[in-house]
């Protein structure tokens, strides 16, 4: 769902984006090729909690082989200066106290939609 996108008016501040299914590699490497993008930020998700406990598998799918498939296709191409992967407050462990995490802060979340989202570059 692209819907924040458009509220917050963001293609006026990029050159291009492309929406497609993350798991389409063929569609995706065709992108990156064609369009030899310097950044890429990945916020293609399952963002639902709730969702990764109903359909685990498509959550393990578009969450871990989605942004494993943006990785693998970039890896030899040389004019990708960075790849920005957005993941959950959610692979951070949870000390129960009432603050925003930090980078640094402890990694391992203890339910499987934290487990699934693990990269920190």
């Amino acid at each position: 769902n692209n819907l924040l996108f458009k509220i917050l008016n963001i293609e006026k501040l990029i050159d291009k984006n492309f929406f497609s299914n993350i798991n389409n590699t063929a569609s995706l490497k065709k992108f990156i090729l064609n369009n030899k993008p310097e950044i890429i930020i990945n916020l293609a998700a399952q963002s639902l909690v709730k969702e990764s406990y109903l359909k685990p598998i498509e959550t393990y799918k578009t969450n871990l082989m989605g942004a494993l498939n943006i990785l693998n296709i970039c890896k030899n191409i040389k004019g990708i200066r960075s790849i920005l992967m957005i993941t959950t407050d959610k692979v951070y462990k949870n000390k129960e106290k009432n603050k925003s995490y930090k980078e640094n802060d402890q990694l391992g979340g203890s339910d499987p939609y934290s487990k699934i989202t693990f990269f920190r570059i």
